[in-house]
């Protein structure tokens, strides 16, 4: 049976992320891997590495799971691990961890290598670790916009045909707290909260929930509203 240990050489927690970096050995063949680990509750929690594929790092991700070692390494609990790997055809391993563990590269078959030191591997997850925390913030704001459709409210209103003054006189007494009205030679002019208003023949004029009084153009009235039969 060929022997297999990992030996974790960099962990950080960094808010609510934990980075870690780990050397894999089996047999006389080593490589590295980095990690980051999101808690609970995190937009990435749970999701597989291969719906990220907008991440860059190094090789990309090739690795997402739970894992109870790296958890009780940085003192947290059941953590979902996003990482990537260095045993892709162009990584190689630096000399010094080579001689340290009497080890050779995994994979090595290209004439452009890259040097998967540690100091290489941590630059990485600190990467890895920065994208997760912009895509966690996109959702956030994502998030906190919603969709949100008008309440229905009913409203009492009539329309203005340049001869129906007392029907109109009678309308503006059916509120407790009416604004006033004024009959100019341009049509009638209300008094609303955002100022004063005219109402030329042919507008609504509407009481609202509250018993105040304003006009609306024809259009943009049936448009927004239809008429109850009760």
């Amino acid at each position: 049976m060929i022997k297999a240990q990992t030996i974790i050489e960099y962990v950080e927690k960094d808010g609510r992320l934990v980075k870690i970096s780990v050397l894999n050995i089996k047999g006389n063949h080593a490589w590295r891997c980095g990690y980051v680990g999101v808690p609970e509750g995190h937009s990435l929690y749970d999701t597989d590495y291969n719906k990220l594929d907008n991440i860059e790092v190094h090789g990309g991700l090739t690795f997402s799971n739970y894992n109870q070692r790296y958890d009780e390494a940085a003192g947290v609990q059941k953590y979902w691990y996003l990482g990537f790997d260095c045993a892709h055809s162009n990584d190689v391993l630096d000399t010094d961890t080579k001689v340290k563990y009497n080890v050779k590269d995994y994979n090595y078959h290209v004439d452009y290598p890259i040097t998967c030191d540690l100091d290489y591997v941590k630059c990485e997850v600190k990467y890895l670790a920065k994208q997760i925390q912009e895509l966690e913030e996109e959702k956030k704001s994502k998030s906190m916009i919603k969709t949100y459709v008008k309440k229905p409210v009913k409203i009492q209103a009539i329309q203005w045909t340049g001869d129906n003054i007392l029907e109109i006189q009678a309308f503006q007494k059916t509120s407790d707290n009416p604004n006033a009205m004024y009959w100019t030679n341009d049509g009638i002019l209300i008094s609303t909260r955002e100022g004063d208003m005219i109402a030329s023949v042919g507008d609504y004029i509407i009481r609202g929930v509250k018993g105040e009084f304003y006009p609306c153009k024809p259009d943009i009235f049936k448009e927004t509203y239809e008429e109850v039969t009760e």
